[in-house]
């Protein structure tokens, strides 16, 4: 009995070694093959808890996300590895727990709830300023859609670059974009819309 745990676990080894040297050998084809497996998670995820975002009806499947019904999102990404939040959701399979929503009712939904929880009113109105002013510079309305509404608003990096953006000046963009006189090359688009244009490319 012990001879056969340890083939099992030498077998086991060997298979993990060997996934591994795939993985470095050719790294896109892991990443390529590790997003569609989250593709077909969240797609079982949108059957289970709707196709349709609760608040406003968008059906678009592209910008559709599930949303911590109660909050708490944040804390449970905080303690689970990445990848991991498809998966808990889909085992918990509680439909009070969460719900469908588009990117724009689940940025107004993170806005309202951040302001809430705020207790200082300057600093609750400190990075709504900046993003104003970027707003105001880069148009109020969305040039995908026209939506209005400045909690759902963000600002979008035309010729892409946003994750390079992000790890070398932080999630301060707008604050960033004022202090270096807001240049070329950015404009404002919904949540939605923003998302779209990072799905197509």
């Amino acid at each position: 009995m012990v001879d056969r745990l340890v083939l099992i676990h030498d077998v086991n080894r060997r298979a993990k070694r060997a996934a591994y040297l795939r993985v470095r050998k050719n790294p896109e084809v892991a990443r390529q093959k590790e997003m569609r497996r989250r593709h077909r998670l969240r797609e079982r995820l949108l059957i289970f808890y709707g196709t349709v975002c609760v608040l406003c009806g968008e059906s678009d499947k592209a910008v559709l996300c599930i949303d911590h019904a109660n909050g708490g999102g944040n804390r449970d990404r905080a303690n689970r590895s990445r990848g991991q939040t498809h998966r808990m959701i889909l085992k918990a399979a509680d439909p009070d727990a969460y719900r469908t929503l588009c990117c724009n009712c689940n940025l107004r939904e993170q806005v309202s709830r951040a302001r809430e929880a705020r207790t200082n009113a300057e600093a609750a109105h400190y990075n709504d300023r900046y993003k104003l002013r970027a707003l105001l510079r880069y148009g109020m309305t969305c040039v995908g859609c026209g939506e209005t509404d400045a909690d759902c608003l963000t600002i979008h990096h035309v010729n892409g670059g946003g994750g390079q953006s992000r790890r070398v000046e932080g999630n301060k963009l707008c604050q960033w974009l004022w202090t270096n006189g807001y240049p070329e090359g950015y404009q404002t688009l919904c949540s939605n819309c923003n998302w779209r244009v990072y799905i197509a490319s």
